[in-house]
């Protein structure tokens, strides 16, 4: 991983506990906990497999429409 990437990946975690910490201290404490022990932690897979077949579906057209175009771009690159 490049350090560019390392710091932006830093940011938008400390951003997320942030935002997260902000959300706890305004809204109510024992709502929040109660809503989090009814979420199904099934769905986090599920959403993670879904992101990622977006992603390899947007690249499969990314490198169709390349291809269209003649541009040549190996796909570990591309990807």
């Amino acid at each position: 991983m490049k350090i560019y990437e390392m710091k932006n990946l830093i940011m938008f975690l400390a951003f997320s506990v942030v935002i997260y910490s902000v959300l706890i201290v305004v809204g109510d404490y024992n709502k929040i906990v109660d809503q989090l022990e009814l979420f199904n932690l099934w769905v986090i897979p599920v959403v993670m497999f879904f992101a990622w077949l977006d992603d390899f579906i947007r690249f499969l057209k990314w490198d169709y429409f390349l291809k269209k175009i003649k541009v040549r771009v190996k796909k570990k690159i591309s990807f």
